[in-house]
């Protein structure tokens, strides 16, 4: 069992190591991300490769190539993650990912620049009959330690 030292140094050496900020076109990202982040189908890249062609073809609307790099940090600190319920871009176009077991234990994430998010967690209360939310600001990896709350 890693320790929570050694979590965070590995966290650390991800950061200090990490080529990602040296990335500027969605190409390099998107391979980037390929090489780095190890999930079992095609599903996720598949769908920014999609989510990409869709904001070309609309005048107003261009992917944010820092929430995307802010995106696959989250991803590549997780390790492994079940296939996301949505994966989607706002208007603006800061990436969202959603992981829904029930209407009552759910994640979802808005992805912003500087490796900052944006959360909104949903669980059962372990002591009523209702849910209860967590929400916030974080530091994507600071993020990753919080995700126990809701499998993904």
């Amino acid at each position: 069992m890693i320790s929570q030292q050694e979590h965070k140094l590995n966290l650390g050496e991800l950061i200090k190591g990490d080529e990602i900020d040296k990335l500027f076109t969605f190409e390099e990202i998107l391979a980037y991300g390929i090489d780095r982040i190890k999930l079992p189908d095609d599903y996720f890249f598949n769908r920014i490769s999609e989510l990409k062609e869709l904001c070309a073809s609309e005048e107003d609307y261009d992917l944010s190539l820092e929430s995307l790099k802010t995106m696959f940090l989250f991803i590549g600190a997780m390790g492994s993650i079940s296939k996301p319920s949505s994966l989607t871009v706002s208007e603006t176009g800061l990436f969202y990912l959603e992981w829904e077991k029930d209407r009552n234990n759910s994640i979802t994430v808005r992805f912003k620049t500087d490796y900052f998010l944006d959360y909104v967690i949903c669980k059962p209360s372990l002591h009523i009959d209702k849910r209860i939310f967590f929400n916030g600001s974080i530091y994507a990896l600071d993020l990753t330690e919080f995700t126990q709350l809701v499998q993904i």
